[in-house]
């Protein structure tokens, strides 16, 4: 229901309605309920933008497993949004999410290794990620 209120998706559109059903989602242990919340703050739905509460929900995902909120926490890192820019922190979590399985994590990784962000270039690893 959180992403129905969230997109208007059978419904009207309503980022209020739309916390209420992921926090319902999260007292039932839906990880990914966390980044959807995170999502909302990063971009400022219904709610005033907020990093900071951004960074703690995908941190909370993330530690959940959800691989998408990984990604995205790399990129708070990456861009020092609600955390100060950290670019070996960005890595340890793109790579989290790469390893979750997640295509932009793996992308990301391997834009890391190709540029030598926070680290040596590495063609082989830059090919293989």
């Amino acid at each position: 229901m959180g992403l129905a209120y969230r997109f208007g998706y059978g419904v009207a559109a309503d980022g209020t309605a739309a916390l209420v059903w992921f926090t319902k989602a999260i007292e039932q242990g839906d990880a990914s309920a966390h980044y959807r919340i995170g999502q909302i703050y990063d971009y400022g739905q219904s709610v005033a933008v907020d990093d900071v509460e951004a960074v703690r929900r995908y941190r909370l995902a993330a530690g959940g497993g959800w691989a998408p909120a990984a990604n995205d926490l790399g990129a708070m890192y990456e861009h020092g949004e609600g955390v100060e820019q950290d670019f070996e922190q960005a890595f340890v979590w793109y790579s989290q999410a790469a390893e979750g399985g997640n295509p932009m994590g793996m992308r990301n990784v391997g834009r890391f290794y190709d540029y030598g962000t926070g680290r040596e270039i590495d063609d082989v690893q830059a090919a293989h990620w």
